[in-house]
């Protein structure tokens, strides 16, 4: 049984422009966001974690927070082991270059996906099972980075899009430090999450729907075929040829110097927080794309950083049922749309290579964000 990645429902309308196609787009996404987001509205798989979509600091302790942080930057961490980083490998990809993001061909090929053994159980009743052998058909261009906020600001800035949270008035998820509290506040959006952030960091607070919005604007600009990857996609670019629960491995500890997960710099700003690594990277929250070492893809942060939206809508008991070729999520809409990855604020674990995350399309939350999929010509 074969099924081939559908068409977005709503591609870009060639007899307008694109600020008008965007814009009308912004307010409609506004009807149907929610204004009140529930702790079951951002579950997550790990128990012992806390969620991928309830992150981070509220703009009201927000220059405490950045004090915090400040302290935590690389002069006073502990020893210079503590941020060692693998070399990365001989690795010359075929790249591509559009609007200053870099996206690195991945061959067509087969893996297994999901795993008959998840490390930990999960709150859907084993929606990492079962196992099963996938083959991609095509090739692809994956974007080397998550997008970043220098990125997204060029968006807006080129046709005057407006982010769900932003259309909504009630913001983005996020975490109060003092309380513990999900909060959404209505000033918690992408340009002001609540911490710090410069261009180059993943961008952040955005829904499942500004980031279809990202990639057909992409689509507009330069008539090739841009899109966020499917589920399948985003595993097998994860893995990169691995069969590990990381891609550098099996245990947690391999994610030193590779990923940006829930550390020792986050437990100081927040010690309720689970599960901390032992280790201090220096980033209490988000890091500038590409601060750790990339995979043997040569792709960057696909563990932690920020959970990356995916195309498919989710549903836990989709892998019983799955094409075994170029497998595009279910066919009709369920509540969710996937998230993949983990984020700066999920332990390690919860940042594997087949972790299932999922959220309200219209849902935003300071710990998710994106990476775009070039289709190959």
């Amino acid at each position: 049984m074969t099924s081939d990645v559908r068409e977005d429902p709503t591609p870009p309308r060639p007899d307008l422009s694109l600020k008008t196609w965007l814009l009308a787009g912004s307010m409609v996404l506004s009807t149907g966001c929610h204004a009140a987001i529930t702790e079951e509205a951002i579950r997550t798989d790990a128990p012992e974690t806390l969620t991928e979509s309830r992150p981070v600091v509220s703009p009201q302790s927000q220059q405490n927070n950045r004090d915090h942080q400040a302290s935590h930057r690389s002069p006073s961490l502990p020893p210079t082991a503590d941020r060692t980083r693998p070399s990365a490998p001989d690795f010359r990809p075929d790249t591509e270059t559009f609007d200053g993001l870099v996206f690195i061909r991945i061959s067509a090929g087969a893996f297994v996906m999901g795993t008959d053994n998840p490390p930990v159980p999960d709150r859907y009743g084993g929606c990492e099972t079962p196992a099963h052998p996938v083959t991609l058909t095509r090739d692809v261009l994956i974007g080397r980075t998550e997008v970043t906020v220098g990125q997204f600001r060029h968006f807006v800035a080129d046709t005057g899009y407006r982010s769900t949270a932003e259309v909504s008035g009630t913001g983005c998820n996020s975490l109060n430090l003092e309380t513990g509290a999900v909060q959404q506040l209505p000033e918690t959006t992408w340009q002001t999450p609540g911490f710090t952030q410069s261009d180059d960091h993943p961008v952040v607070c955005v829904s499942w729907s500004d980031a279809v919005a990202f990639c057909d604007w992409l689509s507009f600009r330069h008539k090739r075929r841009f899109r966020l990857p499917t589920e399948a996609e985003w595993e097998y670019a994860c893995r990169a040829g691995t069969n590990t629960t990381f891609s550098t491995g099996d245990s947690s500890a391999t994610l030193q110097g590779c990923a940006n997960v829930a550390d020792q710099a986050l437990r100081h700003l927040f010690p309720g927080t689970q599960n901390h690594a032992d280790w201090n990277d220096g980033f209490a929250f988000t890091a500038p794309v590409a601060s750790f070492a990339p995979s043997s893809f040569g792709l960057f942060d696909m563990h932690g950083n920020v959970g990356e939206w995916c195309r498919d809508w989710f549903e836990a008991t989709w892998y019983s049922d799955s094409p075994l070729q170029n497998p595009a999520g279910p066919t009709g809409p369920t509540a969710w749309h996937v998230v993949r990855g983990g984020s700066w604020f999920n332990a390690g674990i919860s940042c594997r290579s087949t972790g299932r995350h999922d959220g309200i399309a219209t849902c935003a939350s300071t710990t998710n964000g994106f990476r775009v999929l070039l289709e190959a010509p």
